[in-house]
């Protein structure tokens, strides 16, 4: 995960290049011109490279904890912020879990983070299920049965837990 969301990445920071940079061709000659897989460090020291190129650059992880690799994801994340390069944002996006919260705490200052309160998220999810439980094709088959559809709305209200 953490080799894809880097190779990711650059890829989407090539996108917006005209040219060939410079630091993609060192890449591929490290790499015996294609013929092996980057590294972690090859790849980091690259996006390095890449990301002074652009006015602006935003870094989004949506989902850290649902990462198996959320270790090695957080060691990227603090090299990337370590670099300090100017207009550079990086957002990272999760549940409340301690390891992260704590890990997050080195990095974002006081008012910089917005929490989610499962109260506001369940009322957007409520809504979200009514509208389709009255306008999909497959769920109007319920819309003569108040009761089934009363129970489809809390069952998946119990199962998102925020999601």
């Amino acid at each position: 995960m953490p080799l894809l969301m880097l190779k990711s990445l650059i890829t989407q920071l090539l996108s917006q290049h005209f040219k060939m940079p410079a630091a993609l061709e060192v890449l591929f000659s490290l790499c015996n011109n294609g013929s092996r897989q980057p590294h972690i460090d090859e790849l980091l020291r690259t996006l390095q490279q890449l990301i002074p190129e652009f006015p602006q650059s935003f870094i989004i992880l949506d989902a850290l904890d649902e990462s198996k690799d959320r270790d090695e994801l957080m060691d990227i994340i603090t090299t990337i912020t370590n670099w300090k390069i100017q207009n550079t944002h990086v957002i990272v996006t999760s549940r409340k879990e301690p390891d992260i919260e704590t890990f997050l705490e080195d990095f974002v200052q006081s008012g910089h983070y917005v929490s989610l309160e499962n109260k506001t998220v369940d009322e957007d999810i409520q809504k979200y299920v009514r509208k389709r439980l009255a306008d999909d094709k497959e769920l109007k088959r319920w819309s003569s049965d108040p009761e089934m559809q009363l129970q489809i709305e809390k069952t998946l209200m119990e199962k998102s837990n925020g999601m």
